[in-house]
C-alpha cells in the first residue's frame, strides 16, 4: 500500500509521544487519516527509541525509528556520537581517495 509523505510525517510525529497502550488489543488511533494500532513501543537505555504500528485496514506493519533527543543524553549524543561520526567520515575519505569515492564527495565524481 502506498502512503503519502503527510502520512509518514504523521506517524513520525506520533512516535515522539509515549503511547498510553500498546499490543494486539490496543485501541486503534487515527494518525494521518488512517487507523493504526501501536503494537510496541521501545525506549532502550542505549538511546534507541521506536514504535511498531499496524495499519488496521491493510494489517501492514510500519516501524518508526525516532531521532536523537539531545536533552536526554547530551554528552553521548553530541560529543561522542557526532565526533565519532566525523572521525569515521574523515578516515573514509583518506582510505578511498584514490578511487574518487570519499566521505567529502559521496557521489564519486573525480573532483572533491
Amino acid at each position: 500500500m502506498s502512503m503519502s509523505s503527510q502520512q509518514y510525517a504523521a506517524l513520525a510525529y506520533d512516535a515522539y509521544s509515549k503511547p498510553r497502550e500498546t499490543g494486539e488489543d490496543s485501541s486503534p488511533v487515527n494518525i494521518g487519516g488512517a487507523s493504526y494500532k501501536r503494537l510496541d513501543y521501545i525506549d532502550r537505555p542505549s538511546g534507541y527509541q521506536g514504535v511498531l504500528y499496524q495499519r488496521v485496514d491493510t494489517r501492514e506493519l510500519i516501524v518508526v525509528h525516532r531521532g536523537t533527543e539531545f536533552h536526554r543524553q547530551p554528552l553521548r549524543d553530541g560529543l561522542y556520537a557526532d565526533s565519532g561520526m566525523i572521525a569515521k567520515l574523515e578516515q573514509a575519505g583518506f582510505d578511498n581517495r584514490s578511487s574518487g569515492l570519499d566521505a567529502r564527495n559521496p557521489l564519486g565524481t573525480a573532483e572533491a
